[in-house]
C-alpha cells in the first residue's frame, strides 16, 4: 500500500510540474492572479485569456493541450536500423520539430540528436 500510494504521489507531482513548466506551450495560465481566499473563484489572467482568444502565447508560438502537446512529443523516436544480410545496426533519432526542441528546453532535458 505505501508502494501504491508513493507512485500515484510521484505521478502527480511530476504531471503537476510538467504542466507547470510547459505551461509557455499550452493554454495554462502563466501569470494566476493571487486567490484572495482558498475558496474564492478562479480568476483567470488578461495574458491567459489572450492566449486562449487567439490560440499563441506571448512569442507567437501556436499553444495546444496539454494532451495535444503530449502527442506531438511522443512523435519524437530513436530508431534502431539493421543492414540486411549482415550484424551491422545503428541508431537513429527522429529529427524534432521546433516545438519539440521548445518543450524538452523548458523542462530541462537535453536532446541527443
Amino acid at each position: 500500500v505505501r508502494a501504491s500510494l508513493f507512485a500515484c504521489m510521484l505521478s502527480a507531482h511530476l504531471l503537476h510540474l510538467a504542466k507547470e513548466r510547459l505551461s509557455e506551450l499550452t493554454f495554462r495560465d502563466e501569470e494566476p492572479p493571487k486567490p484572495s481566499s482558498p475558496v474564492a473563484k478562479k480568476v483567470v489572467s488578461a495574458s491567459a485569456k489572450a492566449k486562449a482568444a487567439t490560440k499563441v502565447n506571448r512569442d507567437g508560438q501556436e499553444v495546444a493541450s496539454f494532451r495535444t502537446l503530449l502527442s506531438e512529443l511522443d512523435t519524437l523516436e530513436e530508431l534502431t536500423c539493421r543492414v540486411k544480410g549482415c550484424d551491422v545496426t545503428f541508431t537513429k533519432t527522429t529529427t524534432p520539430t521546433p516545438l519539440q526542441r521548445r518543450a524538452f528546453e523548458l523542462i530541462g532535458a537535453k536532446l541527443s540528436v
